[in-house]
């Protein structure tokens, strides 16, 4: 880059951009995965790695707040389980 060379400037934050995008959606499709597999706080981890690169981005978002409710109902339904009804 050439000091002062505002379109240099301009192309390499872009690209600096599309490198965040890339590696929020990365983060998010491995969450994703751990969501399927039932590893609600990896995939709330996961996710929270993809929105510190991204903070709107909005499969991270969604992804964050399923694996909470994921976790909050998993955890009533083992307290049903046994019998901690009031845990429930």
């Amino acid at each position: 880059l050439v000091p002062g060379d505002t379109a240099a400037t301009a192309l390499r934050a872009a690209a600096d951009a599309g490198q965040k995008a890339d590696d929020a959606d990365r983060h998010t499709a491995k969450g994703q995965e751990l969501f399927r597999q039932g590893q609600y706080d990896a995939a709330r981890a996961a996710s929270d790695d993809a929105l510190a690169l991204v903070p709107k981005h909005p499969a991270a978002l969604a992804l964050r707040l399923d694996a909470e409710v994921a976790k909050l109902v998993a955890a009533g339904q083992a307290a049903l389980r046994q019998g901690r009804t009031a845990d429930a």
